[in-house]
Parts: structure tokens; C-alpha cells; sequence
């Protein structure tokens, strides 16, 4: 348990800042059919030019530039 809980502490939580809420008025724009909360992650992981570690492969899949990355499998 105390090694999860060390590990949980090195991960940074990224903000949905203006830079995140440019990027996703840009996606609005673009018509991406995914629902409004994961396109605000998208836009988020964009914004930063992070990678999405996500099992929804699918949906996120039809984020332009996007990179993803699903450690499920």
C-alpha cells in the first residue's frame, strides 16, 4: 500500500487552463463527435503536448495530433 501511495504522489495533475480551453474551442470547431468531457482531456493533454494513457482508444482516437497511449493491453 505505501508503495502505491508513493507512486500517486510523483504524478502531476495537469489544469484545464486557458491554453487547455484554447485548444478545446479549436476542437469544437472541428466537429470531433466525442462527449464534451473527453474532448476537454484531449485538449488538455494537447495543450501541454502530453500523451494520453486512456483505454478509449476509440473515441479519443478521433482527436487530430493526439497521441495515446493504453496500458490495459
Amino acid at each position: 500500500m505505501r508503495a502505491a501511495l508513493d507512486y500517486f504522489h510523483t504524478i502531476q495533475l495537469l489544469d484545464y487552463d486557458d491554453a487547455a480551453h484554447e485548444c478545446y474551442i479549436q476542437l469544437r470547431e472541428q466537429k470531433i463527435r466525442i462527449g464534451t468531457q473527453d474532448l476537454r482531456i484531449a485538449a488538455i493533454v494537447l495543450s501541454v503536448n502530453g500523451i494520453l494513457v486512456t483505454r478509449k482508444r476509440r473515441d479519443f482516437s478521433q482527436v487530430p495530433n493526439l497521441i495515446i497511449t493504453d496500458w490495459t493491453l
